[in-house]
């Protein structure tokens, strides 16, 4: 019988650490929805309102990649919308990306 009482404390003990670790991703990924909905609405607040406009901004900020212009480039971008310019590109992040798209600019716009 004690055999029997050992098996389900492991069984409950499984199931109660299956149940914690669903509810820490279930909690993660709620986080992050909410992280990129914030980007989102700040990303609207802040950045150009006319397609014509927000090609100039990044055009500006790839031509002159100062760190600041880098980091207003990928700012741009939700975080999944980054990560998929950084693999496009084959670099790590989306600085990087950057930086590639600067190194392939044959001239600098005018202003």
């Amino acid at each position: 019988m004690g055999d029997g009482r050992s098996a389900r404390l492991g069984v409950l003990l499984v199931g109660s650490t299956i149940m914690l670790v669903v509810d820490a991703a279930d909690r993660a990924a709620e986080s992050q929805a909410q992280l990129d909905q914030a980007h989102d609405e700040a990303a609207a607040r802040i950045l150009p309102h006319t397609p014509g406009a927000m090609v100039a901004f990044l055009t500006e900020r790839i031509a002159w990649p100062t760190p600041n212009a880098v980091a207003d480039a990928c700012f741009v971008f939700a975080p999944a919308a980054q990560r998929q310019l950084a693999d496009a590109l084959h670099g790590p992040d989306c600085p990087a990306a950057i930086r590639a798209l600067a190194a392939r600019s044959p001239t600098r716009p005018t202003t």
